[in-house]
C-alpha cells in the first residue's frame, strides 16, 4: 500500500526506508525528495524471474507437484536441486535490473514467494541438504550472474519461512538477509521459553550463518485493537542491537487511509491508526534508542496528542495494557481486533470503566483544538464498534446428545468466514454432533453448488496426506488450558485422511483408531467422523466440556481468490480461545 501523508510521517519519524511500493504513483518522487533507501525488486518477486519461454523450454527448472511440472512459481516453488535454473533466473534479474533507472543500482531484491510448497521431483527428494540450504545455495549461484554485471549491488533476501532456519553453506558477501521472527508471541520476548525456537535459530543466523543480516518485524500488524507491546519490543531491541550486533530493523505497519477511502482495506488500515498510533510514535523512538523509558514515551505522546483530554486516555489505555499483560493469551500480528476487544474488554467487564473514561475523555476535549476532539472521537468510535460486535464473537457452545439417531444431534450451521463478523459463505455447512459414552460422532454437511470444482489430492488409502483441498478440520483441545495440546483430525472431499497433535511433529500422531468417510453428491459433500475418546485421553463423563474447532477448507479449483476458510463461529484454529465448545449430555 501508498499513502503519502503516512509516508511524510515516517519520515518525520526518521525511518529510512522507503515505506511504500515503488510501483504506485508519486512514491518513487518523495522516496528521493525524503532521502529513504530505495530498494528495487518488489516483495516476493521471484516469480516474475521465471517466464513462460523459460518454462517452455526447460520445465526442469520449475518445481514438480503429483509429477508435474508447474508453470505458477507463487504456488510452487522452483526446483531449488537444479542449479541451472539458478543461472537462468539470475540472467533474468540482471536484464531487470539493466531497466532501472540507477545504475549500477544500488539494492535489488531476490524473495522467495510466500508459500511453503516446495518442489518434489526426484533430484529434490534425493537432496540431502535442508530446504533453507538449497534456497542459498541456489541464491548464491544467481548472485554469480548479478556479480558478474553489478559486482556492488546489494541483493536483499528473506529469512523467513523456508528460509527461517540458517543455512549449512555461507551466504554470498552481497546478500543481506532479514531475519523473520514468524509467527511467534509478541506479548513476550524473544528471550521468553516461549519463544525459543526464534532466539535459537537467530543465535545461529549470527554465529553459523556467515550473512549480512537485518531484523524484521510485524509489530505494526494486527493493531486495529491495541497491541501495547513497546515495552516487550524495547528489550528485544537491546538483544538484538548489543547482543546480537543487528544494527537494522524494519517492522510492518499499515498506511493511514481514512475511513473516506473507497476500499474496505483502507478502512481497517485506518483502524490501525485511531487506536495505535501511540505505539507506533514509541516504536519508531524506540528502534533508535531502545534504553528509553516507555513509560515516558507513552505519557509524552498523550499529554501533547490529546491534551487536557490526556488524563482521561491514559486512564482509558491504562485499563486495556494492564488486561493485556494480565491474560496468558499469546499476541501475534494477525490478531482480529474483535476476538481481542472480547478477551480483554468484555471477558474482563472493563467495558463501563473504559466508556466512563472516553466519556470524560471527550468532556475534557470540548475546548481543545479540531485535532484532538477528532482523535478522542475517532477512539471512541473504535470502542463503540467493538461494542456493536461483542454478540458476534461470543464463544458457540452446541449440546451433544447421547443417542444413536442422526435426527436427535445436536446441530449448528453457524460457520463464518474465519476471523470475521458474522460473514457467511455462499457454500453452506452444517455440523452434527452425537455420543453413546465411548465414541464422538460428528457429520459435516457442506453443501456446494460447484461440485465438479472441487478439488483435493487424488485418494491414496497407503499414506496420510494433509488437508490441501476442499475438506474438513476438526481441532481440539486434551484440556482446559488456553495453551495446552490439542489434536486434530480431517479428512479431505477425496477421503485422504490426516491427523495431527501439537507440540509434536506436524502430521505424526497417527490415531490409527479414529474413522472418516466422505459421501459425495450433486449438492456437495458429507463426511463422517468417529472418534474414540478414550483413544484421546478423554471420558464423556469427566470431560463434559471439550473446546473445538470445526473448520471447512473451500478450495475449488485452486484459483487465486477461490480459497476460503470457514469455521463454527468464525473461531481460529491457531487461537483456542476462540473455539466453541461441545457440550456433552
Amino acid at each position: 500500500m501508498y499513502h503519502a501523508e503516512t509516508e511524510l510521517w515516517y519520515v518525520r519519524q526518521r525511518c529510512s526506508m522507503t515505506p511504500a511500493m515503488l510501483s504506485k504513483p508519486g512514491v518513487e518522487d518523495r522516496a528521493r525528495k525524503f532521502g529513504t533507501i530505495i530498494n528495487r525488486g518488489g516483495g516476493h518477486n521471484m516469480p516474475g524471474f521465471y517466464t513462460d519461454e523459460m518454462f517452455a523450454a526447460h520445465p526442469e527448472y520449475f518445481g514438480e507437484e503429483k509429477g508435474a511440472r508447474q508453470r505458477d512459481i507463487r504456488r510452487v516453488h522452483p526446483c531449488f536441486s537444479n542449479i541451472d535454473g539458478a543461472h537462468a533466473a539470475g540472467r533474468v534479474v540482471v536484464e531487470n535490473m539493466r531497466r532501472l533507472p540507477e545504475q549500477p543500482p544500488p539494492r535489488y531484491a531476490i524473495k522467495h514467494a510466500d508459500h511453503q510448497t516446495l518442489c518434489s521431483c526426484a533430484l529434490c527428494r534425493a537432496n540431502p541438504d535442508s530446504v533453507s540450504t538449497r534456497f542459498f545455495k541456489y541464491l548464491n549461484e544467481m548472485m554469480k550472474e548479478v556479480r558478474a554485471v553489478y559486482p556492488d549491488t546489494i541483493v536483499t533476501t528473506f529469512g523467513y519461512q523456508i528460509t527461517a532456519e540458517p543455512p549449512a553453506v555461507k551466504v554470498d558477501d552481497h546478500v543481506l538477509v532479514s531475519f523473520c521472527p514468524y509467527v511467534k508471541d509478541d506479548k513476550r520476548s524473544i528471550l521468553d521459553p516461549e519463544n525459543a525456537k526464534w532466539k535459537e535459530r537467530a543465535d545461529r543466523w549470527v554465529k553459523e550463518g556467515g550473512a549480512r543480516l537485518n531484523w524484521r518485524e510485524y509489530f505494526g500488524d494486527g493493531m486495529a485493537f491495541p497491541r501495547p507491546i513497546a515495552p516487550v519490543v524495547a528489550r528485544d531491541l537491546v538483544y538484538i542491537s548489543s547482543e546480537l550486533g543487528i544494527r537494522s530493523v524494519f517492522a510492518e505497519t499499515t498506511p493511514d487511509l481514512t475511513p473516506a477511502e473507497p476500499s474496505r482495506k483502507g478502512r481497517i488500515y485506518s483502524q490501525s491508526w485511531d487506536v495505535s498510533a501511540m505505539e507506533y510514535w514509541i516504536l519508531s523512538r524506540l528502534m533508535w534508542n531502545p534504553n528509553q523509558s516507555v513509560g515516558k514515551l507513552r505519557a509524552e505522546y498523550l499529554r501533547r496528542t490529546y491534551r487536557a483530554a490526556a488524563p482521561a486516555i491514559a486512564r482509558f489505555y491504562k485499563l486495556i495494557i494492564d488486561a493485556f499483560y494480565a491474560s496468558p493469551a499469546k499476541s501475534r500480528f494477525d490478531a482480529n481486533q474483535y476476538q481481542e476487544s472480547m478477551r480483554y474488554l468484555f471477558k474482563t467487564g472493563l467495558e463501563a470503566q473504559c466508556r466512563e473514561a472516553l466519556d470524560e475523555a471527550a468532556r475534557l476535549a470540548v475546548g481543545e483544538q479540531a485535532p484532538v476532539r477528532t482523535l478522542v472521537a475517532r477512539l471512541r468510535a473504535r470502542f463503540d464498534d467493538w461494542c456493536a460486535h461483542k454478540a458476534d464473537f461470543e464463544r458457540q457452545e452446541l449440546g451433544v446428545p447421547q443417542t444413536d439417531d442422526w435426527s436427535k444431534a445436536g446441530s449448528t450451521d453457524m460457520f463464518y468466514i474465519r476471523g470475521s463478523v458474522g460473514r457467511t459463505p455462499p457454500e453452506h455447512t452444517r455440523v452434527f454432533v452425537r455420543h453413546d459414552t465411548q465414541t464422538l460422532f460428528v457429520r459435516l454437511r457442506c453443501d456446494d453448488l460447484k461440485v465438479r470444482h472441487l478439488k483435493a489430492p487424488d485418494f491414496d488409502p497407503n499414506r496420510e496426506i494433509a488437508l490441501d483441498g476442499d475438506g474438513v478440520k476438526i481441532v481440539f483441545g486434551l484440556d482446559g488450558s488456553t495453551n495446552g495440546p490439542a489434536v486434530s483430525v480431517a479428512c479431505d472431499v477425496n477421503g485422504n485422511r490426516s491427523d495431527s497433535k501439537s507440540r509434536s511433529p506436524w502430521h505424526k500422531y497417527n490415531n490409527a483408531e479414529w474413522t472418516a468417510s466422505v459421501a459425495r453428491d450433486n449438492g456437495g459433500y458429507t463426511v463422517d467422523f468417529a472418534l474414540p475418546l478414550k483413544s484421546f485421553g478423554l471420558d464423556a463423563e469427566r470431560n463434559k466440556n471439550l473446546d473445538v474447532c470445526l473448520y471447512r477448507n473451500i478450495q475449488h479449483d485452486g484459483r487465486p481468490g477461490r480459497r476460503k476458510i470457514a469455521t463454527w463461529g468464525g473461531s481460529d484454529p491457531r487461537r483456542r480461545e476462540t473455539w466453541g465448545v461441545l457440550k456433552f449430555e
